[in-house]
């Protein structure tokens, strides 16, 4: 029949859909970021200020005692500096320095087993040991076991410097 209808083109409807949406508004409450997000720094702001006044301390009294090496007269005894101090003084050490009063130097009042004890000190290195748990102190300022540990560090210290000494 009709040649016509055999290469008709199908016609294509259009089709359009409208989807419509609302906004939506999210309303924060101000006070409660501001709160959550002050906490963290808050906490850093207290934890940094003990470190720092922590390492504050441990630099000043390092600089003291370079301050006292350098303004008293120093002996050498081997690979010791024994510093002499114009006041009384209880004997220590620091690294390669034994403290001890000038008087009591000059009149012979030091015992052996008092300069073995500070000698084994040396020795032993314990003032770099010290000088690490200090270090640990400025950085656990806040942890009681910190000074807990640190007396009982001294104390096995000194247990050890007797027991080489005696």
């Amino acid at each position: 029949e009709s040649t016509q209808e055999v290469f008709a083109i199908p016609q294509v409807q259009e089709f359009t859909e409208y989807v419509t949406v609302e906004p939506i508004f999210v309303q924060e409450n101000e006070n409660a970021s501001a709160t959550i997000n002050l906490v963290p720094l808050i906490i850093w702001t207290i934890y940094i200020s003990g470190a720092l006044l922590m390492l504050f301390r441990f630099i000043y009294n390092l600089s003291k005692l370079i301050s006292i090496i350098k303004n008293n007269t120093s002996l050498r005894l081997g690979n010791t500096h024994l510093v002499l101090l114009d006041r009384p003084v209880a004997p220590h050490s620091f690294i390669n320095y034994v403290f001890f009063s000038r008087e009591d130097y000059y009149n012979n009042k030091i015992e052996q087993e008092l300069l073995q004890h500070e000698m084994t000190h040396v020795s032993q290195k314990h003032s770099l040991d010290i000088i690490v748990i200090e270090l640990l102190c400025v950085i656990f300022w806040f942890n009681p076991l910190i000074r807990i540990y640190r007396k009982l560090f001294v104390q096995v210290h000194e247990f050890e410097a007797d027991a080489r000494a005696v």
